[in-house]
């Protein structure tokens, strides 16, 4: 649905046959502007990757047109759990049960997938790392990310979750 002013709603087209028709995926998360660009995280509820397109970040320059105006520009294999504009970049948590989360940005140019550069990878090198970021925040020049410490189906039962930081170095 779309609303240009909070009260009255009209659907999106998402005619069948067209990339927003046959999407199958259970919840949308994390609208992010960058670049004059909506981005925003397509997730299947569970299990992991049981749809063609689940956990996927997509891309769109005009979302009220909907059917093809969405594209794919996460790498193929790299469920996305969260996203955030920060330090000119676009910041993407991708989900790993087995190894733990990784953060990593780009530039989002060219043709998609787009290039990532790792910023924390195999989930912080944690014993038992988180397997997601649930959240990530801009404050005071710092970019904060929440992770999420419940495996339903990992190898480590539930462990906290932890609280990471990138400052605008990548540090």
């Amino acid at each position: 649905m779309r609303s240009i002013d909070g009260v009255n709603f009209n659907p999106v087209p998402q005619d069948p046959g067209t990339f927003l028709g046959d999407l199958h995926t259970q919840s949308f998360r994390d609208f992010v502007t960058y670049n004059n660009n909506m981005y925003i995280v397509a997730a299947d509820v569970a299990p992991l990757n049981s749809s063609p397109l689940g956990w996927e970040l997509l891309q769109a320059t005009n979302p009220e047109q909907g059917d093809n105006a969405f594209q794919v520009v996460s790498p193929p294999g790299m469920p996305v759990s969260e996203v955030a504009a920060y330090n000119g970049y676009l910041y993407v948590g991708f989900r790993n049960e087995t190894d733990g989360f990784e953060v990593a940005y780009t530039n989002a140019q060219g043709t998609p997938p787009y290039s990532y550069t790792p910023v924390i990878t195999n989930g912080g090198y944690k014993a038992y790392p988180n397997h997601e970021i649930l959240s990530m925040t801009e404050f005071n020049g710092s970019l904060y990310l929440g992770g999420n410490g419940v495996y339903a189906h990992g190898p480590y039962g539930i462990n906290g979750a932890e609280l990471f930081r990138i400052n605008a170095d990548n540090s």
